[in-house]
């Protein structure tokens, strides 16, 4: 038996039995359709992402899950990240904006928090994080806060143009007076002119950019696979914004725009 399918059946728990376990999810058979049977599921929880972090950076992956009857009813996903500045630390998850535990229904997720801690102080981690605002983790604080955006799309686009600011308002009227058009793509392509502006962005925020291959392991590992594309705004041949969408079930996160600094 090959060494992968020997490490993805060390890490298969029970389905039936209700334990704890930790799992690879690029090893674990049908988990995108696992995943997708829990309602509180997102894009981040899906092999699409693991596998773009997974082989930008060769992170770790640890989800530690509660099997019920199945069924994923718990999950706290983990990325091991071993740096020389930073030192080993576990991550739910790198990259990413928000990622809130799962649940389905009142059991105290703490036996799942419990369980990374355990790994982590074996691993010798210099901490765990986890990108959301649980108040079920007892004992943790955050150490940094941010504010969330959702844009409620039901209205339609005529209501959601009325709900804008005026100097947004006249700019998109302004932009379709001028010819601005916009351009939707999920090939190779449309994410290198992503990542030209993003490098133009990055240079004037005085930041390096990440590194390309992670940009094209999103091209190949979630827009390929019909989970994203680019919107691309030009005026002309020059592209002057783009951005890149995720999409899960009914629910799309923009995840970051990057534009050039000029009139248009």
């Amino acid at each position: 038996m090959p060494n992968s399918q020997i490490e993805a059946a060390r890490m298969r728990p029970d389905k039936r039995s209700g334990r704890l376990a930790g799992i690879n999810p690029l090893l674990y058979p049908g988990w995108d359709s696992l995943l997708e049977a829990h309602p509180g599921s997102s894009f981040f929880h899906r092999t699409a992402w693991a596998q773009v972090l997974h082989e930008t950076y060769g992170h770790r992956l640890i989800y530690f899950c509660r099997f019920a009857d199945g069924q994923v009813k718990e999950l706290f996903p983990i990325m091991e990240i071993s740096s020389p500045w930073t030192g080993c630390r576990g991550v739910s998850l790198p990259f990413t904006d928000v990622c809130f535990p799962l649940q389905t229904t009142k059991h105290d997720r703490q036996a799942l928090f419990e369980l990374a801690m355990e790994r982590g102080r074996r691993q010798n981690w210099r901490s765990l994080e986890c990108r959301s605002s649980d108040s079920e983790w007892r004992g943790a604080s955050p150490s940094l806060t941010f504010y969330g955006h959702v844009v409620d799309l039901k209205r339609g686009q005529a209501g959601l143009f009325k709900s804008f600011d005026g100097a947004v308002r006249r700019g998109i009227l302004k932009a379709v007076r001028t010819g601005v058009r916009v351009e939707f793509g999920n090939c190779l392509d449309s994410i290198r002119t992503f990542y030209a502006l993003h490098c133009v962005t990055r240079r004037r925020h005085g930041l390096p950019p990440q590194p390309l291959r992670f940009f094209e392991n999103i091209a190949r590992y979630v827009l390929a696979q019909g989970h994203g594309f680019v919107a691309t705004a030009r005026c002309e041949d020059r592209a002057l914004a783009a951005g890149v969408f995720f999409h899960h079930g009914r629910n799309a996160f923009y995840i970051s725009c990057q534009r050039r600094f000029a009139a248009v």
